[in-house]
């Protein structure tokens, strides 16, 4: 399964952001809590942390670009131990150990 990591409301007075750094890349695996990218909002650095673990398929905005609150930034697939259903599809599952594995690879 596949979710979206969107920009949340940091701040009332303004509702646009500057998308500071991604922390996380492309086909890289992280896990609920981990810091996936920071954000720029009236000087101030913001944090967006994954909801649940998973791997990063796609960047939709990239370094320094302006953000809005709520906007897409990025899409991970969902690690299916973090969906907390017992109905995970065992291809689901494979893809996501064989994406984990080039990614460890490709590291080294």
């Amino acid at each position: 399964m596949r979710e979206k990591i969107k920009v949340p409301k940091v701040n009332d007075c303004c509702s646009v952001s500057k998308l500071h750094e991604w922390k996380v890349d492309l086909g890289e695996s992280f896990k609920s809590g981990d810091v996936v990218c920071v954000i720029d909002n009236l000087s101030d650095k913001h944090s967006i942390k994954a909801s649940k673990g998973g791997i990063l398929v796609e960047k939709i905005i990239y370094e320094n670009s302006i953000v809005e609150d709520s906007q897409i930034i990025g899409v991970f697939e969902v690690d299916p131990e973090d969906e907390g259903d017992d109905s995970n599809s065992p291809a689901l599952e494979f893809v996501y150990k064989i994406l984990s594995k080039i990614r460890k690879n490709d590291k080294q």
